[in-house]
């Protein structure tokens, strides 16, 4: 926590974060084509997931149950949950036309 005022929290309030997640998530799936590309992107995803908290407890030093490191946590891994579920319906044929 260098530079920081211990006890504070990095994150104060989440929700206006969360609200433009959804038109990301669309910026961020519009190239995938195959479960190939889902799968590569979940991997990926997950890889840059766990060098954020990683970084945070390792190099920070913030305790795994830290506010700031449980907020990021739940922000990602939602995220990836929006990501993946988009994705595996883009790919997946669902609501294209057959024309």
């Amino acid at each position: 926590m260098l530079g920081r005022m211990p006890g504070l929290c990095l994150v104060e309030d989440c929700s206006s974060i969360v609200e433009e997640d959804a038109s990301l998530v669309e910026e961020d799936v519009s190239m995938l084509t195959d479960f190939n590309d889902v799968a590569d992107l979940a991997s990926g995803y997950a890889e840059c997931m766990e060098e954020a908290m990683r970084y945070l407890i390792e190099e920070e030093n913030y305790p795994p149950h830290h506010p700031a490191v449980e907020a990021l946590r739940r922000h990602l891994d939602s995220y990836r949950t929006q990501l993946l579920r988009t994705a595996i319906y883009r790919t997946s044929g669902i609501g294209q036309s057959a024309f």
